[in-house]
C-alpha cells in the first residue's frame, strides 16, 4: 500500500518496483540526482580532512602507475603507498578523492573494465590507466 505524501496530491505517476513498493516516478528519477549530491558532498569532507603530505603521496603513486603503462585498480596505489613506506590516513576513503582529482586533471581514466577488489571483500572495482 502507497502512502499518502506530496507526490500523491501532485498527481505523480507510480509505478510498482519488484519488490512490490510502488514509488513515484518524479521520486525516483531523482533520487540518482540526489545520490550523487550526497557522494560528492562526501566525498569532498574526506579529501578535505586528509593529511596534505599523504594527499600529495598519493597523487604521486597514482602518476606513477599511470607512467608504469598497466591498468590498475585503488588496491595497487595502496601497494605503492605501503611499498614506499607511506602511512595509512585517518580514513581510508581518503584514495577516492585523489583517484578522481587524477581522472578530473586528465593523468588517469577508466578503462571501462572492474576487477575484484582484495582490499574489499573482492567487490568490483573500476579499472584505470594513464592518459597518454
Amino acid at each position: 500500500m502507497r502512502k499518502a505524501h506530496d507526490c500523491e496530491r501532485q498527481g505523480h505517476v507510480f509505478f510498482q518496483t519488484f519488490g512490490g513498493e510502488e514509488i513515484c516516478q518524479a521520486c525516483a528519477l531523482r533520487k540518482p540526482l540526489e545520490a550523487k549530491v550526497e557522494r560528492d558532498k562526501a566525498m569532498k569532507q574526506v579529501d578535505d580532512a586528509a593529511d596534505d603530505e599523504w594527499k600529495s603521496r598519493a597523487d604521486e603513486a597514482i602518476a606513477t602507475l599511470a607512467n608504469v603503462g598497466i591498468d590498475f585498480i585503488g588496491d595497487d596505489v595502496w601497494e605503492v603507498l605501503d611499498h614506499r613506506g607511506i602511512d595509512r590516513p585517518r580514513e581510508m576513503r581518503a584514495l577516492g578523492p585523489r583517484i578522481q582529482a587524477a581522472v578530473k586533471h586528465g593523468v588517469i581514466e577508466r578503462t571501462g573494465q572492474s576487477r575484484p577488489s582484495v582490499r574489499s571483500h573482492l567487490s568490483d572495482k573500476p579499472v584505470f590507466r594513464g592518459v597518454q
